[in-house]
């Protein structure tokens, strides 16, 4: 469990972190939202394991955990993000 709090915790910071780079760059939400989801979307999809080809029961469940824990690190991806554009939305 200690392992699944610190990939959510670095998904949220990285997130956050994209979100704040891109929007002191272009000064734009819409292009830093756009430019977050995407990394976020790749990076998951790329980086973490996918589901593999299931023989068992056993694998069926593997493979629907590997699937909710990708979209676990997606929710805490964007709220990362969410979070900043909360306190950044109205500054120009």
């Amino acid at each position: 469990m200690p392992v699944l709090n610190q990939f959510v915790l670095y998904a949220l910071l990285c997130g956050a972190g994209l979100f704040v780079a891109t929007w002191a760059w272009q000064r734009d939400v819409g292009i830093s939202w756009l430019v977050s989801v995407v990394a976020a979307v790749l990076i998951i999809w790329l980086v973490f394991p996918s589901p593999t080809p299931a023989k068992n029961l056993g694998d069926i469940l593997g493979n629907l955990s590997r699937v909710i824990l990708k979209a676990l690190w997606g929710v805490a991806w964007l709220a990362g993000s969410a979070v900043v554009h909360f306190f950044v939305k109205d500054r120009r």
